[in-house]
């Protein structure tokens, strides 16, 4: 039986990536108010992912094609600090980049955890945790902190606001 925070997890995982394959169907502001609905959901439930441990086969996730995401002109890029106890200069970051980083990290665990057997499922629970902790997290915060500042300038900019779905 499977865990309902992995199930949670697994099934927000499938939002975003279906989400992010179809994002150009979607104007701005809307695909900005989703995503950024979507990803705070997932940090949450990565949160609450299981400790589980690796296992002794971990095989090589599987490879995952991404759409581009494009669309997003002067909020594209921003500035970001690394980290934000150290001094040090601010860097810039892409907010696509973020997007598709997280999308390939959940879609590698989503190839793993979609072949059942508990294996496979404690397998992608592995990773996606591990790699919660050590990238698509870090990709996370960016993004939310960034889509956050995007919205509301998509909202000035365009005078409209809808609740993402």
């Amino acid at each position: 039986m499977i865990a309902p925070e992995v199930e949670y997890f697994a099934e927000g995982a499938r939002q975003y990536c279906a989400f992010i394959e179809n994002a150009d169907q979607y104007p701005l502001t809307e695909r900005l108010l989703s995503v950024a609905t979507l990803l705070a959901d997932l940090y949450a439930a990565g949160l609450r992912l299981p400790a589980v441990e690796q296992p002794d086969d971990q095989a090589p996730g599987v490879g995952s094609t991404a759409p581009r995401w494009e669309g997003l002109g002067d909020l594209t890029f921003y500035w970001e600090v690394g980290d934000p106890y150290q001094w040090e200069a601010p860097v810039v970051g892409s907010l696509s980049d973020d997007l598709l980083e997280i999308y390939h990290d959940l879609k590698r665990g989503l190839s793993t955890f979609e072949e059942g057997g508990d294996a496979s499922i404690a397998s992608a629970v592995w990773e996606w945790r591990s790699n919660f902790a050590k990238h698509w997290g870090e990709h996370t915060v960016d993004a939310l902190r960034t889509l956050h500042r995007a919205i509301r300038r998509s909202i000035d900019e365009s005078g409209e606001h809808r609740a993402a779905q």
